[in-house]
């Protein structure tokens, strides 16, 4: 009896993959478009917006890429964008995603600008929804690595002095039972 419930439990984890493979295989990433898009909205309390192509690298540990990302800056923000960037990629665990649990291995960074400001009454634009929204803000992911290539940091005081950080390349590790590490090429 143990010998058939192993068996069939097998064979219920294998059709999974198989249908989990497959839908991999012949879905059109920009079919999510409007999903992406409509979710990264509500999670930043401002629009995001994918302007270029979405390309999805199929395997077991699939890569889901934005090409041309925006998400808005607030109303009284010196610029019109909070970020920008020309690619944003996201690998994934596809075997746990399966049964609904997200592993995010990889996150890519490219052509990144981004603004933060505050103000002189305190109040930035890199604190996201409403004071409500937060209290019920759910818990990221970890993310095992983490990559930026071409990026500019722009940074307001209250005082009206502008820091600028340009990172040619940094890399980030969070790998679990490893220590983590840090290297980084800028200015």
């Amino acid at each position: 009896m143990r010998t058939s419930k192993t068996a069939l439990l097998l064979l219920i984890g294998l059709l999974l993959a198989v249908a989990g493979l497959g839908a991999l295989w012949l879905v059109d990433p920009a079919v999510f478009r409007d999903q992406i898009e409509a979710r990264a909205s509500k999670a930043f309390g401002r629009p995001f917006r994918i302007e270029g192509a979405i390309d999805l690298e199929r395997s077991l540990r699939p890569r889901i890429i934005l090409h041309g990302i925006t998400i808005a800056n607030t109303d009284w923000a010196a610029e019109k964008y909070f970020a920008r960037a020309d690619e944003v990629a996201v690998q994934v665990a596809l075997i746990p995603l399966l049964f609904g649990e997200l592993q995010v291995l990889d996150v890519r960074f490219g052509g990144m600008e981004l603004f933060t400001e505050i103000r002189p009454d305190g109040a930035n634009n890199f604190t996201f929804g409403d004071s409500d929204d937060r209290r019920a803000t759910q818990r990221l992911p970890s993310i095992e690595r983490l990559l930026v290539r071409d990026a500019v940091i722009q940074h307001r005081l209250a005082r009206g002095k502008l820091d600028r950080y340009e990172i040619t390349q940094a890399q980030l590790w969070n790998i679990p039972g490893e220590p983590e590490r840090i290297e980084a090429q800028g200015s």
